[in-house]
């Protein structure tokens, strides 16, 4: 009975609004004691089952009118709406002969969004011009765009074709023209929500890895002055208009935060035809998906469609498993049997993509691991050709 007259702990828990999917943030808990006697408790935080984490649970002894501040590690696995929605804890009797086991409703809302951290590295990179750094690559030097910028004084390293002549007579000192890539131009991403997309590597799946690519893009793109827009197909139909801007990440992260790939099959024809009707001005159409030969006549009907009206870049995702299994050592009659097995097919999948990038010339074929700098050197490179 003396257990049962122990004061409860008053619990709060520090979880943030919103995080990005695949990375380890802090929970923090804090314990609040308002008897006068210490108290000594086993607790467990019922966190969300999509969530990993490092130890939710633990031992802790809270002083006399005192606190205890706890924090705990987690890593979303999936993303959508999730929540907490209680916590648990064990009181122990003064003599530890008896424990009284408490539940109390302690709920938290959480969006798990797309891999927004990646922008913040990128741009960080940006600002001190080390894109380098991840693989991207700048396809023109300063100055050197279609659209005029600005009248500026002569640098070295300028070309001297960019020199204005009256400018440089006028002021006395050479004067350069500074121009900059076109800008205002229009990027739609068509994603690929059907039962390929499910396929996992490492912790999330081709659609998890495309998502994140595709809104790294979007920042790209701001920083170039154009605007982008995302449609999905193969069970998930949503539809978001381009846009510019740095906002414009936001507005394509709660729109499709939530988008998870679907057991049908993507219909590119539909998709093709719907973009064509929806989105009249010329874009540069990025198809992302996760090919088999068995996909060609549709695909490249769709892309015919398209190439009516846009500019159109296939981004194919393969497996990273093919590219592990080349790697591996052979050390048994097994691993040589499964080293065969996926030569045959990487040659098969070679051909196929071959003779589609004969007809389509267009079409990038990464791992999920290289999509985001395969996308944005494409976007970069087609760009800077003027072919957009």
């Amino acid at each position: 009975m003396r257990l049962y007259r122990l004061p409860q702990p008053l619990v709060e828990r520090d979880a943030p609004g919103s995080l990005p999917l695949g990375h380890w943030h802090d929970i923090g808990l804090r314990f609040d004691n308002p008897g006068d006697r210490p108290l000594q408790l086993d607790w467990f935080d019922h966190f969300p089952n999509s969530f990993h984490t490092d130890q939710a649970w633990g031992t802790a002894r809270i002083p006399a009118q005192g606190h205890a501040d706890i924090r705990y590690r987690v890593k979303p696995l999936k993303r959508g709406a999730w929540h907490y929605a209680r916590i648990q804890w064990r009181l122990h009797s003064p003599w530890q002969l008896w424990q009284r086991d408490v539940t109390r409703p302690l709920r938290d809302d959480i969006k798990v969004y797309p891999d927004f951290a990646a922008i913040s590295h990128y741009a960080l990179l940006a600002t001190s011009n080390r894109t380098s750094h991840v693989g991207i690559r700048q396809t023109r030097q300063r100055g050197e765009g279609t659209e005029f910028h600005q009248l500026r004084e002569f640098r070295e390293g300028d070309a001297l074709r960019q020199i204005d002549w009256k400018a440089t007579m006028r002021l006395q000192k050479p004067i350069t023209r500074e121009f900059q890539d076109e800008r205002d131009q229009q990027v739609f991403c068509l994603l690929d929500c059907g039962y390929r997309m499910l396929t996992q590597d490492d912790e999330l799946s081709h659609f998890d890895h495309t998502l994140n690519a595709v809104l790294l893009l979007a920042y790209v793109a701001a920083r170039q002055g154009d605007a982008l827009g995302i449609g999905t197909f193969g069970g998930v139909d949503r539809w978001l208009s381009p846009a510019k801007g740095r906002g414009n990440i936001n507005r394509l992260l709660n729109a499709f935060y939530d988008v998870q790939p679907t057991r049908h099959a993507a219909d590119f024809q539909q998709a093709a035809a719907e973009l064509v009707r929806k989105q009249r001005k010329r874009s540069l159409v990025i198809i992302l998906t996760n090919l088999r030969e068995e996909d060609t006549g549709e695909l490249l009907t769709a892309t015919r469609l398209l190439s009516r009206h846009h500019k159109v870049l296939i981004a194919n995702l393969r497996e990273q498993v093919l590219d592990d299994i080349q790697d591996a050592s052979v050390d048994s009659f097994n691993d040589a049997i499964t080293l065969t097995a996926a030569s045959v097919y990487r040659q098969q999948r070679g051909d196929f993509l071959r003779r589609l990038a004969s007809r389509h010339a267009n079409l990038i074929d990464v791992t999920p691991r290289q999509l985001t700098v395969g996308l944005i050197n494409s976007y970069l490179k087609l760009k800077a050709a003027r072919t957009i």
